[in-house]
């Protein structure tokens, strides 16, 4: 199954740069959304893994967008553009973080000598 990922922008040409640097990768699904409610309106509709939110949104809409999405999807990924050359190094650093936390560990302790008792004399 694919990764996927949305990009939400306020800004089309920096919305447009995201997106051409993404959607070309096999293993993302990824689609770019300009408005705050459309955005809204695909979480509802759609299990996003990621979401990455332009420099150009403004804080209010990434706070409504964070809180929404949590409550809609508590395991959903956020990721706050910064830096394009590293965009794609950044999401798979995020999705391999997040994989490894979902799985399962646990830790079996035996000791065989946990009860033992030694009767050791000196004579």
């Amino acid at each position: 199954m694919q990764t996927q990922i949305m990009i939400f922008g306020k800004d089309e040409k920096e919305t447009k740069e995201i997106f051409n640097a993404l959607h070309l990768q096999k293993r993302w699904e990824v689609i770019a959304l300009m408005d705050s409610e459309k955005a809204i309106e695909h979480m509802h509709q759609r299990k996003f893994d990621l979401i990455i939110i332009a420099k150009s949104v403004a804080v209010i809409d990434e706070n409504k967008l964070r809180k929404i999405g949590k409550i809609l999807h508590e395991d959903i990924l956020f990721l706050k553009h910064e830096n394009q050359e590293s965009i794609e190094k950044e999401i798979a650093l995020r999705l391999n973080q997040r994989s490894l936390q979902k799985q399962a560990t646990f830790a079996i302790k035996d000791d065989a000598f946990k009860n033992v008792v030694y009767n050791i004399s000196m004579n």
